[in-house]
C-alpha cells in the first residue's frame, strides 16, 4: 500500500494518522476541530495546513470517515444499504474535487431503509470494518456514544442495527431547566460507580422506571438538600444506560463485542457486568484506524 493519510473526522473531533506502505503509523495528529466548529470553506485548508505541518507529500492520498461525509459535512458520501458486506465501504467511497488536486476520498455510511425502523450510521461502520479486519467475530456489537449503536452481524455482513440516543439524552436532561440547577455547569465525567450500577440494575429490572424516576432527581435535592451533583449524574447516567440495556438484553445470549474507549468503556463494562452480559472490549480508536487502513488497502493497495 502507498503512504496514506487516514482521518476520522467527527462532529467534535479530528484524528489523523499517517500510515506508510507497511501499514505502520509514522505520524499522527489530533485536535478538537470537528466539523461543527468549521465553515465549509475551511475544511480543505485545515487538512492541507495540517499535512504541511507534518511534512506530508502533496501526492499522498487521504481517506476520511465520519461526519465529514454527512449531508452537512464536507461532501455527502451517501450510504450503502443494510444488509451489506462491511467490505463494500471502500468501493463506494466518494472522491472530492480539491483545489490542491490531492486524491481525497470519503467513506459512506450505512442506511437501514426499513419503513418501520429507518436508521443510519456514519463513522461506526468504519469501526465495524476494523473489527472484521482484526478478526473480531460477534453476532452483536455495541458501540456506545452520543448515539449508541447496537449492530447485528452475520459474519462480515451488517444485517441490521438499532440506535439509542443515550448520550444526547443525558446532555439534554442534565441541561434542562428542571435539572440544570442541581448539576455543575462544567461538563464532568465524575461518577459514583456504585450509584451508577444500582440505577442500571433498577432500569434493567423495571424498564418503566426511567420516566417515573427522572423528576425524583429534582425532588430529592429539594426535599433532602444533601444530594451532590456526582450522585445525580450517576443516577441519571445509570437510568439511561440501564434503559438502553433493558431493551437489548434479550438478544445478548452470546458474548457482545463492546467497542469503546474512555468513560464510555468504563460505564458500559460496569453496566454489562452488573446485568450479567458477557462481553469483549475493543478500543474504538484502534478499530477506527484498522477500518480505515483496511479500506485504504482496497482502494490504493495495487498502486
Amino acid at each position: 500500500m502507498v503512504d496514506t493519510i487516514l482521518i476520522d473526522w467527527g462532529t467534535t473531533n479530528f484524528r489523523l494518522w499517517h500510515v506508510d506502505g507497511d501499514q505502520s503509523v509514522v505520524g499522527e495528529y489530533r485536535s478538537e476541530m470537528g466539523m461543527s466548529k468549521l465553515k465549509p470553506n475551511e475544511y480543505e485548508p485545515l487538512v492541507e495546513n495540517t499535512l504541511r505541518s507534518l511534512d506530508v507529500s502533496s501526492q499522498t492520498p487521504v481517506l476520511i470517515c465520519g461526519m465529514a461525509g454527512a449531508a452537512q459535512g464536507w461532501r455527502d458520501a451517501g450510504y450503502i444499504d443494510a444488509p451489506c458486506r462491511i467490505g463494500d465501504l471502500s468501493s463506494k467511497s466518494v472522491r472530492l474535487e480539491t483545489e490542491s488536486g490531492r486524491d481525497i476520498r470519503i467513506l459512506p455510511g450505512i442506511a437501514q431503509r426499513n419503513v418501520s425502523h429507518p436508521n443510519v450510521m456514519r463513522g461506526e461502520e468504519t469501526l465495524l470494518a476494523g473489527a472484521v479486519s482484526s478478526g473480531l467475530e460477534f453476532d452483536v456489537f455495541c458501540l456506545p456514544g452520543t448515539h449508541s449503536k447496537w449492530v447485528f452481524m452475520k459474519g462480515v455482513q451488517v444485517q441490521s442495527f438499532k440506535t439509542f440516543m443515550t448520550g444526547e439524552l443525558f446532555s439534554v436532561l442534565k441541561n434542562a431547566p428542571t435539572l440544570s440547577h442541581f448539576f455543575n455547569a462544567d461538563v464532568s465525567s465524575d461518577l459514583d460507580m456504585s450509584v451508577f450500577t444500582e440505577n442500571v440494575l433498577a432500569a434493567v429490572r423495571n424498564p418503566n422506571i426511567f420516566h417515573e424516576s427522572i423528576f425524583s432527581l429534582r425532588a430529592g435535592p429539594l426535599l433532602r438538600g444533601e444530594t451532590t451533583h456526582v450522585e445525580l449524574q450517576s443516577k441519571l447516567s445509570g437510568l439511561l444506560v440501564g434503559s438502553e440495556i433493558s431493551a437489548m438484553k434479550e438478544v445478548c445470549n452470546n458474548c457482545v463485542g463492546l467497542i469503546a474507549d474512555g468513560i464510555n468503556g468504563k460505564l458500559y463494562q460496569a453496566a454489562f457486568e452488573a446485568s450479567g452480559i458477557q462481553y469483549q472490549l475493543a478500543s474504538s480508536e484502534a478499530l477506527a484506524l484498522a477500518g480505515l487502513t483496511s479500506a485504504a488497502q482496497k482502494i490504493w493497495g495495487d498502486e
